[in-house]
């Protein structure tokens, strides 16, 4: 009978989830700051950022996800941000204060065509810190962007105005995650995360890979039924401190009496 799904539980992350919950709590005391987190492909960075959201609702925060997509090198302009903005509108704690705002129209109806030049662009942004102002007024607010190295210039652009003008002032907070490993040299985010480290509110948090005792607790938490030592041990021997990994490895396990079956990544 197969097994029912269930979300991979966090191990092996105290030390970064109890850093971002004090940011989270001097977020709702109007000291915010924001939180670059940075990690290899498949160490967990969805995972934590899931786990502190979670905590960020359960004490009371709005929390709303944009996501950067690998589309090239150009791109669609702002799209992590209109995605932030039409989630906001369509809360109805916020509706007021999105109608209050033209800026969103801006971007969720009429798109940026009207916003190139560089004044465009100014008021764009300006309109955006207040927007986001005004709805942490209302309620505190953490807004998280996922793979900020497929972000867009316009993006980018947009990111450092926000964090270099001060609204994080209010009662908001800022986690973006990054796959570091997808960093070569000229990549176009590395001169910006430079750039916004040196800023006082905005800090690196980095995800290691996991240390083999986590490793081999994650995998055993993973699999309901009791598994032979041997298939731990290999499967952390594999996977090298890669959560993604270790799922994967022991999803590709059969658990039966044999411990793994012929062809199994985790048999030699």
């Amino acid at each position: 009978m197969p097994q029912a799904s269930f979300i991979a539980p966090v191990v092996g992350r105290e030390a970064e989830l109890a850093r971002l919950s004090e940011v989270l709590q001097g977020a709702r005391a109007g000291e915010a700051r924001a939180v670059l987190l940075a990690g290899d492909a498949g160490v967990g960075k969805t995972r934590v950022l899931d786990e502190a959201g979670k905590r960020a609702a359960g004490a009371g925060m709005t929390v709303v996800v944009g996501h950067c997509v690998d589309l090239g090198d150009v791109g669609l302009p702002y799209l992590p941000f209109t995605e932030i903005l039409g989630v906001l509108a369509a809360d109805e704690r916020f509706s007021a204060v999105v109608a209050g705002h033209p800026v969103a129209e801006r971007l969720l109806g009429s798109g940026t065509d009207a916003v190139r030049d560089v004044d465009g662009r100014l008021r764009l942004f300006e309109g955006i810190a207040g927007l986001l102002a005004a709805v942490a007024d209302v309620a505190p607010l953490l807004l998280v962007l996922e793979d900020l190295h497929w972000a867009d210039q316009s993006s980018r652009d947009l990111l450092r105005f926000l964090l270099g003008r001060g609204v994080l002032r209010r009662r908001l907070a800022v986690f973006a995650s990054y796959r570091a490993d997808d960093l070569h040299r000229r990549h176009p985010l590395r001169p910006l995360l430079a750039e916004l480290v040196r800023l006082p509110a905005v800090e690196r948090l980095e995800l290691r890979p996991l240390p083999d005792p986590e490793v081999a607790r994650l995998v055993r938490a993973l699999e309901r039924r009791p598994l032979p030592e041997t298939t731990v041990r290999r499967i952390v021997e594999r996977a090298e401190g890669n959560a993604f990994y270790a799922e994967e490895l022991l999803a590709a396990t059969d658990t039966g009496p044999a411990g793994c079956r012929a062809g199994s990544p985790t048999c030699c």
